[in-house]
């Protein structure tokens, strides 16, 4: 080629129930593929898709931009905005290379090959899309030969061999920080400072929650990967030091899988000496010490996450959380201890199987995680919660399940607020379930108003949620 490849990386448009607010951060798996493009193709020209807009704005940015290769990342919740862009950019551009990446081409590669989308990459993506670039400069004669794909060939739908995931995530360069404008970024609405980014301490979950869909780290062994404490505190001196940064949100599922490796990462950080620096994490609850939350404190954390759930034993073994309440209890307490802020996340309605067939939370066990959630708000034991229905994912054990016993009334995705409801359960009223989605929205909008650190230009985002629940009230009052 004369003039270089032009690859454009981007999330999808916004759909008509998500606004800006709604992606805190860039999307980090797209800049870990850009920095690892740029390392092994100089020659190669990367830019980001900067800016959430609607479709028809969207076309005319990649009008604009016209790249000769577009690398969509698509998740669960957009997959059906992304089907649309992909049949729209295809009347237009029949040269431009559409490649899908992310959890749900990953896991429904079909779908996004039928709309047009001329190669899905299955699972991990850098040394895989490393290699297609290899391939669209004619170094690599035939997609066959490239791991990890789904393509087509002839009208047929090709699926490669897969691709073993990165032994050593350490090797992998820090994402393109460089290549965004982070002040158009509003970061997580519970926060302390501006600006604000996230990065991952580790891929992967060791657990298996049955509402989980993980297809790009459990499609093979190890599914739980960590970066070394060194390494992980290397790019937070880059981000602070080169960035301006001033608070960072580690995404990773669980930063405490192992207390050894969650303590050393703490120390690191601490031997940055980033005074001012604020940080914040998630966290099993089965794994919090005294130790542990001493060394948070140190190093800056004043937030964290926990995946709570139920308050319903025999839900929590159910969903395979691996957790019980005395352990629950025992994390906030330790936690407060050492003056950190607690978010609590819980799900109602929740689905499993187990030898004698259906289970599910009646509207008594979400009565008792209600009960069991304020309780924890009123003792000063949590700060916020997020209060979500259970959605089968696909790919994950809890879709399977509903999917076997016709539960899935809707073939819509859920909305990026996370608060559609989009299956049916025997003896439980639609209006019901609604109610119960709005009496712990009410509890969360009360507690995140009185304990601070909501950010407000977050307004379309509390707006949208406030619509939720007046809609909620609605729909509940029709039996």
């Amino acid at each position: 080629m004369n003039t270089k490849m032009k690859i454009l990386f981007a999330n999808p448009p916004l759909t008509k129930n998500s606004t800006k607010d709604h992606r805190f951060y860039p999307n980090l798996g797209l800049l870990y593929l850009m920095s690892y493009v740029r390392k092994y193709h100089s020659d190669v020209f990367v830019s980001y898709f900067e800016g959430d807009y609607y479709l028809k704005k969207y076309l005319k940015v990649i009008e604009k931009e016209k790249p000769n290769i577009l690398a969509l990342s698509v998740a669960y919740i957009t997959s059906n905005i992304s089907i649309q862009l992909i049949k729209e950019l295809k009347k237009r551009y029949h040269d431009m290379i559409i490649v899908c990446g992310g959890v749900y081409p990953t896991s429904n590669p079909d779908d996004m090959l039928l709309a047009g989308a001329d190669i899905c990459i299955i699972g991990e993506g850098e040394e895989t899309f490393s290699e297609l670039v290899h391939y669209f400069k004619g170094q690599i004669k035939d997609l066959k030969n490239v791991k990890g794909i789904a393509f087509k060939k002839e009208k047929k739908i090709l699926k490669n061999h897969e691709r073993l995931l990165q032994a050593n995530i350490n090797k992998l360069p820090f994402p393109s920080w460089d290549l965004v404008n982070l002040k158009r970024y509003k970061g997580y609405f519970y926060k302390k400072q501006t600006l604000d980014v996230c990065i991952i301490s580790s891929r992967g979950c060791p657990f298996d929650c049955n509402f989980c869909s993980s297809p790009v780290w459990k499609s093979k062994k190890p599914w739980f990967r960590n970066r070394s404490p060194k390494n992980v505190a290397a790019e937070i001196r880059t981000l602070v030091t080169k960035h301006g940064i001033k608070e960072i949100y580690d995404y990773s599922d669980e930063l405490n899988v192992s207390l050894k490796y969650a303590n050393s990462l703490c120390e690191e950080i601490q031997k940055l000496n980033l005074n001012g620096l604020s940080m914040k994490c998630q966290l099993h609850a089965s794994n919090v010490t005294e130790e542990l939350g001493k060394n948070l404190r140190k190093a800056g954390f004043w937030f964290v996450h926990l995946g709570i759930e139920s308050a319903n034993q025999k839900t929590l073994d159910g969903i395979r959380k691996n957790i019980d309440l005395k352990q629950v209890v025992k994390a906030c307490e330790i936690l407060k201890r050492n003056g950190l802020k607690i978010g609590g996340f819980f799900i109602i309605f929740n689905v499993w199987e187990d030898e004698n067939g259906l289970c599910y939370e009646d509207l008594d066990m979400c009565n008792n995680t209600y009960r069991f959630a304020k309780k924890l708000l009123k003792n000063n034991l949590l700060d916020y919660i997020s209060w979500n229905f259970a959605v089968p994912i696909p790919g994950s054990a809890m879709f399977s399940t509903c999917q076997k016993y016709n539960l899935i009334k809707e073939t819509t995705t859920p909305s990026a607020l996370g608060d559609d409801l989009t299956i049916s359960l025997p003896n439980i009223k639609r209006s019901e379930m609604l109610a119960m989605k709005n009496k712990g929205m009410i509890l969360q909008a009360h507690y995140a108003l009185k304990n601070g650190y909501i950010s407000f230009t977050f307004y379309k985002y509390i707006f949208k949620k406030f619509m939720s629940m007046v809609r909620n009230l609605f729909l509940s009052s029709y039996k």
